[in-house]
Order: structure tokens, then C-alpha cells, then sequence
């Protein structure tokens, strides 16, 4: 009899030891697969989202190229005639046109 009751301990510590294990495994698991994103993000080998600066996270890549002096001029000139085309061609914006504004009181 008595052999009997430390048989049933003996397997039911060695269940809860088998399950406190698998539980451990699955974290430890999860806990992989969250750093693996982590480094995903602030990693230079990940497509150079950073910038430069590995501790800094930037989520947008800087795949623009850098313009020469001639390209940039070339851009701030098409820039500014827009900007004149903006101003000059564009009206200025009228008043409003209130079918309403006899009927509803003036405010002073």
C-alpha cells in the first residue's frame, strides 16, 4: 500500500515537472521569435532602414539617390516656377456665395 502512494506522487511530480518543461520551451520559443523581429528592426543587414544610426529606428529605407549640384539646382528652379504658377495663376479665393445670409440674423 505504501508503495502505491509513492508511485501515484512519483508520477504526478513527474507530470508537473513534464508540464512546467513544455510550458519553459514554449516561452523561451516566443521569446526567440520576439527578439528575432527586435533585431529585425534595429539590424543595419535589414535593408538599411536606420539610417545610418543603429539605434535609432526609421521604418521608412532611404533608397533616394543623391542628386548632383547641377540636379539640385535643376530642382529648386522647377520648384520656384511652380510656386510662381501657384501664386499668379490661381485666383484669389471669392466670398462666399450665401443664398441664406438675408434670413439668418447679422452678427455684430
Amino acid at each position: 500500500m505504501l508503495a502505491d502512494c509513492t508511485e501515484k506522487r512519483h508520477n504526478a511530480a513527474s507530470i508537473q515537472r513534464v508540464i512546467a518543461m513544455r510550458k519553459l520551451i514554449q516561452a523561451g520559443a516566443i521569446l526567440v521569435l520576439f527578439m528575432g523581429t527586435a533585431y529585425a528592426q534595429y539590424s543595419n543587414q535589414s535593408g538599411g532602414n536606420t539610417g545610418g544610426n543603429p539605434l535609432g529606428m526609421n521604418m521608412m529605407p532611404d533608397n533616394r539617390r543623391r542628386l548632383s549640384p547641377e540636379e539640385a539646382q535643376r530642382e529648386r528652379e522647377i520648384e520656384s516656377q511652380y510656386n510662381q504658377t501657384v501664386n499668379e495663376k490661381i485666383p484669389d479665393k471669392k466670398t462666399s456665395n450665401d443664398p441664406w445670409g438675408i434670413v439668418r440674423k447679422q452678427q455684430k
